[in-house]
């Protein structure tokens, strides 16, 4: 019963378009990680528990080797494998941090620095829609090569201002892209030999080619490698 609670799994048909190409439909398995400590307090109303963070997946996909790979770890019996694919995002980079939009889940996740330099990870729903504004007009950037953001990294921006206030002002348009994606399971095997669920880590690569890690224990995230030449 705790491991049919701790994992909930449904099946989503998602068209993934690109900003100036077609890309082809994926099939999407949307699995939610059930988490049962919360470290950052919500500061709105659109705020995410983790607890209701969906985990975007595909279907098994053979990824292209990091270099260097580590070696893989032995799973015990009855542990869940990771989950790796593809998702389709959009990012945009900021003064002091990024902000990535995942398209399965409508999610923004903001990865940015606190007032000691710990490394952040927040997430909120996106709840830009059609019709809304793109952008306010009387804002203004302080200096040359700084833009505001629009659409719905815009609304959220303009509308909570501890994001305003970690990120800054965007340094770069946004850009959507097919991301490789990974979800590591966290938690053990008991002793009766059953899977107990606990937060795991997400691997995401960034538009520049940083592979990023997120942790869903400490809702922090580091740069653990780049995908460049």
């Amino acid at each position: 019963m705790r491991n049919r609670l701790g994992v909930a799994l449904a099946v989503l048909m998602l068209t993934l378009m690109a900003c100036t190409t077609g890309i082809p439909p994926t099939q999407f398995v949307i699995e939610v990680t059930v988490v049962h400590t919360v470290v950052i307090t919500p500061t709105s109303e659109n705020d995410v528990n983790i607890a209701e963070t969906p985990v975007p997946s595909v279907t098994p996909t053979t990824m292209p080797t990091r270099t260097p790979a580590p070696s893989p770890t032995p799973l015990p019996q009855g542990y869940p494998t990771p989950v790796v694919g593809q998702v389709y995002v959009a990012e945009q980079a900021f003064q002091r941090g990024r902000m990535i939009w995942l398209e399965p889940v409508k999610q923004i996740w903001v990865l940015t620095s606190d007032e000691n330099e710990n490394q952040v990870w927040l997430v909120y729903n996106d709840t830009w829609a059609e019709g809304m504004p793109e952008s306010d007009p009387d804002l203004q950037p302080p200096e040359p090569g700084l833009q505001q953001p629009v659409r719905g990294f815009g609304k959220l921006w303009r509308d909570n201002p501890d994001v305003f206030e970690l990120l800054g002002w965007a340094v770069d348009p946004e850009f959507g892209f097919v991301s490789r994606y990974e979800f590591h399971h966290g938690g053990q095997i008991d002793a009766s030999g059953s899977y107990v669920q606990e937060p795991g880590y997400h691997i995401l690569e960034a538009y520049n080619g940083d592979i990023l890690r997120i942790d869903e224990t400490t809702r922090t995230w580091e740069k653990i490698g780049d995908n460049g030449p």
